[in-house]
């Protein structure tokens, strides 16, 4: 089964840029297709994180196939496949709906059908009229203001022993360096990505 259209953004002139390497170099070392694509900085992390949802449905509307996004601190270990639906979300149903860890945004799936564009739709929506409340808070209103959205489907990332993809969940970190602008004063150049892994480890360890 062919894998999905890998896709994320990350912001320019921060240390963001690492992270997007290394997911791009796991896309690479898979033999995945990919688009991931630099973005301005718009001013904050949250009016940032606010672009995925509609760069997501953008992404979908021009590909008019499969795509999964994946945060660019994220590092895919296998190819995704076995998708079935048209919506894929990680969600831990036994959590109540109004909880803030009831779903994940950090990798996300779509297929090129009705139901997930409209998700899309309503969701950029939200994210553009409160830009400031943080996108996975639109993301779980948009889940929940249908009874079922068609082809939706529990986003599993770790069913087997290896992991589909290993999340490091940079903004617990990076959030606070993109909004006082300090995220910059790196040489991106100087700072290989093996050097940048050895180093994140220290500050934020992987969530696989």
């Amino acid at each position: 089964m062919e894998s999905p259209y890998i896709i994320s953004f990350y912001t320019e002139n921060t240390l963001y840029e690492l992270e997007a390497k290394i997911l791009q170099e796991s896309c690479e070392t898979l033999k995945l297709p990919y688009y991931i694509k630099g973005v301005e900085n718009l001013g904050c992390w949250e009016i940032n994180t606010a672009f995925k949802a509609g760069f997501i449905k953008r992404c979908l509307e021009h590909h008019k196939g499969p795509i999964l996004w994946v945060d660019a601190d994220g590092e895919l270990l296998k190819k995704p496949t076995g998708f079935t639906g048209s919506i894929g979300i990680p969600i831990k149903p036994d959590l109540s709906q109004d909880h803030p860890l009831k779903i994940s945004s950090s990798t996300l799936y779509f297929d090129y059908r009705k139901p997930a564009i409209e998700f899309l739709e309503s969701w950029a929506q939200k994210c553009e009229k409160a830009p400031y409340q943080c996108e996975k808070h639109h993301l779980r209103k948009t889940l929940f203001e249908r009874n079922q959205w068609e082809g939706l489907f529990n986003l599993e990332l770790h069913k087997t022993n290896k992991p589909l993809i290993r999340h490091y969940e940079a903004s617990r970190f990076l959030r606070k360096l993109v909004n006082k602008r300090l995220a910059s004063i790196v040489n991106y150049d100087q700072i290989t990505t093996d050097e940048w892994k050895s180093i994140r480890e220290e500050f934020y360890p992987s969530r696989s």
